[in-house]
């Protein structure tokens, strides 16, 4: 079987660190070709050379001998393009560019000569499905009503029932999530300054632990704080408070991601400035620091906010009758058969997350969601 790619004395070098040291391989053609070692060995540097992704990275020097079906990729006469069209590289991770979401989507029919109404139609086709269940959602919630069966007619007589029968859910959902909110933004902007800040060992690690709860179920995070918290002195199952917590540890990841990225924008020599000029640190920090790092705060709070308002996995391990929220209460509708009822309830969740997504918008600057 030929060998579709060989690598000969492949030696790549980023400034003085040597990566890749005098490889050779080759890779048949028809076959599946795996690369194991440890994280930081050089497999993503070997494999980003073969298209020459690698030629992007500052300070990369290369030496050896590439070739591609018996063609030099190195040689001049190499046309990058084409290279790269016949050697894909998947990433690891989602590596959307930084552009909007439709962009993202029409960037690859454009880039190969695809009509731009075809790329359109592409995305609006996409898009439409992706919300033609929450559209029909909203439609269900204007319709009229008898019992648990839909008649003929439009009103607002779900949202009336919704309001008269599970108001206190809806209270519920907001009062909580704007306590849990509170905390998160406190919480986040000290851990973002002492991560961004004032970095050592022990703080790295508090960055990497404060992601953790983005690596667990909800449903598992439920049962861990209801057994951790069922028995005095430590009882709180059962309170609102329980559920604060559990929002908090849930969701804080994404101020904290937010806050942090700021700060990093921010030079520390402003902070330097006020302290020469006799401010204490502490003064320093709540009138220098954190005004210039609240949009990040705030936009990391706001889809922080829209998670809490629609989290269930959790919830449905926590709750109780007082504590009960608008997507518990939309799970119970549903079972019951009152999908009037349900429809509402979930309108009304679609609109609060458009609402925030706006002053999301309208205080980060930005055009779509990045972190």
């Amino acid at each position: 079987m030929a060998d579709i790619i060989t690598a000969k004395n492949l030696c790549l070098w980023y400034g003085d660190t040597q990566a890749l040291k005098s490889i050779n391989i080759a890779v048949p053609e028809h076959s599946i070709t795996a690369l194991i070692g440890p994280s930081g060995c050089g497999k993503s540097t070997f494999l980003k050379t073969l298209n020459r992704m690698n030629d992007l990275v500052p300070g990369v020097r290369i030496e050896g001998d590439v070739r591609l079906r018996g063609q030099d990729i190195f040689a001049r006469e190499m046309e990058l393009t084409t290279l790269r069209r016949r050697v894909g590289m998947v990433f690891q991770k989602a590596n959307p560019f930084p552009m909007s979401i439709y962009d993202n989507i029409t960037y690859g029919p454009k880039l190969h000569g695809v009509k731009n109404v075809l790329a359109h139609a592409y995305c609006y086709i996409l898009v439409g499905l992706a919300i033609m269940p929450q559209c029909y959602v909203i439609y269900s919630s204007f319709r009229n009503t008898s019992g648990k069966l839909y008649t003929d007619g439009f009103g607002l007589g779900s949202y009336k029932e919704a309001f008269s029968t599970v108001g206190s859910s809806i209270v519920h959902t907001y009062a909580l999530a704007f306590a849990a909110i509170f905390v998160i933004v406190l919480v986040s902007l000290f851990v973002s300054y002492v991560v961004v800040r004032r970095r050592n060992v022990f703080n790295a690690a508090i960055d990497v632990v404060s992601m953790f709860p983005e690596t667990v179920m909800g449903s598992i995070l439920g049962i861990a704080l209801l057994t951790t918290f069922n028995k005095k002195p430590l009882l709180l199952t059962g309170g609102a408070f329980i559920m604060i917590l559990s929002y908090t540890i849930r969701r804080m990841p994404y101020t904290i991601r937010s806050s942090s990225a700021i700060l990093r924008n921010i030079s520390p020599s402003i902070e330097e400035a006020s302290i020469n000029l006799g401010a204490s640190d502490f003064k320093t920090f709540f009138k220098v620091t954190v005004p210039m790092m609240m949009s990040g705060v705030i936009s990391g709070a706001i889809l922080s906010w829209i998670m809490i308002i629609t989290e269930l996995s959790t919830s449905i391990i926590l709750y109780t009758s007082k504590t009960k929220t608008m997507t518990l209460e939309i799970y119970s509708q549903i079972i019951r058969g009152n999908d009037g009822v349900a429809s509402a309830i979930s309108a009304i969740l679609t609109f609060s997350t458009i609402i925030a997504l706006a002053v999301f918008f309208k205080v980060s600057g930005k055009k779509e969601i990045t972190m």
